[in-house]
């Protein structure tokens, strides 16, 4: 029976999000007595498990029950269910608690996996993302994507044990929301002349420079995060700026390139086309 209706579950809110129709809501809403005419919000819960274990149905099952009641003792008209080692809960904003009330959900469950029977041979340990509001189920689908990347954008440890919210991360959330075509044009017509730049030391200089625009220009720092002598960083900077013909002093031209490494933060890949020797 629990197979069969998180199947059902699964599929209704899969033709939620990929058609946002008025069949799909009124079936969605009356089976499960969700009144999607009032703003929601989604929490996505992702079950971190040691590899191995990531198939355990069994103990992913468990989980989800216990998050599940959790949920219910906390919430008012919240619906849960169960994708993959990913739970989702469908949060009607208008009888729920605000920002605290979800801090508070989620201290409730790191402290049920802390003290879990499973946490000393599983060590199991949860990420949590929290979503816009959702006032137009049309975007829904626009909504769980981009709620769901931020488990790959948000800074390594930032996640684990933690619970985020998507709106506190704007300016990947605007980045997010552009053109990628606009973005990758940006970032290629502001790395250009470095990535024409036929030296061998075209990576280092990358490198260097990517570490001094994310340390806010704290020379020290940069030295001390790349192991190198302070003249060699002196050399490096002079070298980026006479390259790219920019003083790192000028506002405008730091914010162009802060912009470009948060673009290239959300799409690494284009880091190979800026910087092919790049690792």
């Amino acid at each position: 029976m629990f197979n069969l209706e998180q199947s059902i579950k699964g599929d209704l809110f899969d033709n939620l999000m990929n058609s946002g129709s008025l069949e799909s809501i009124e079936a969605f809403s009356k089976r499960y007595k969700v009144d999607l005419e009032r703003p929601h919000r989604l929490i996505l819960i992702r079950l971190e498990l040691p590899t191995i274990q990531v198939s355990n149905y069994k103990l992913i099952k468990h989980l989800y029950e216990e998050v599940n009641a959790l949920a219910l003792q906390r919430f008012k008209n919240c619906l849960l269910l169960l994708k993959g080692n990913m739970i989702i809960v469908l949060l009607d904003e208008t009888k729920n608690p605000t920002r605290k009330g979800i801090m508070e959900f989620h201290r409730d469950l790191v402290n049920y996996f802390i003290g879990s029977e499973f946490s000393h041979i599983y060590s199991p340990a949860i990420s949590m993302v929290v979503s816009e509001r959702i006032v137009d189920w049309k975007q829904l689908r626009t909504t769980y994507d981009y709620s769901f990347r931020l488990f790959e954008l948000a800074p390594i440890g930032t996640l684990r044990d933690k619970c985020v919210f998507y709106e506190d991360f704007e300016v990947k959330r605007f980045l997010l929301k552009a053109d990628r075509k606009e973005l990758e044009e940006f970032v290629i017509k502001v790395f250009r002349p470095l990535s024409e730049y036929p030296g061998s030391s075209r990576d280092e200089l990358y490198q260097t420079l990517k570490v001094y625009i994310k340390s806010c220009g704290n020379w020290s720092g940069t030295r001390d995060t790349l192991h190198i002598h302070g003249n060699t960083l002196t050399y490096r900077l002079s070298r980026v700026k006479e390259i790219l013909s920019l003083d790192l002093d000028d506002y405008e031209k730091r914010l162009r390139l802060q912009l470009a490494f948060e673009i290239i933060s959300i799409y690494p890949e284009l880091e190979k086309k800026i910087c092919p020797d790049s690792l």
